[in-house]
């Protein structure tokens, strides 16, 4: 099986567009589709998310309370802050 590398592609996935650069490829049932670890793409979205320097966007609210188990009115209760 030969391997191969997509120059760019945009994974939307998550619910937001991440741009991924020289991504590996996989051929499944004769499809060629990105051979990436999942749970490490989420950890690194989360991370790029929390540092981001702009408001976040709603879908990108969305995979964080998705992400850390939370609903929307868990997240948004006063009361939820430890400290």
């Amino acid at each position: 099986m030969k391997d191969r590398r997509k120059e760019t592609f945009v994974f939307e996935g998550l619910g937001f567009p991440i741009k991924l650069v020289n991504t590996p490829l996989i051929k499944i049932f004769g499809e060629w589709a990105i051979d990436i670890d999942m749970n490490q793409l989420m950890l690194v979205a989360l991370g790029a998310l929390i540092r981001k320097p702009i408001p976040l966007t709603e879908d990108e609210l969305s995979f964080i309370r998705s992400y850390l188990g939370m609903n929307s009115k868990k997240a948004k209760s006063p009361g939820n802050s430890r400290g």
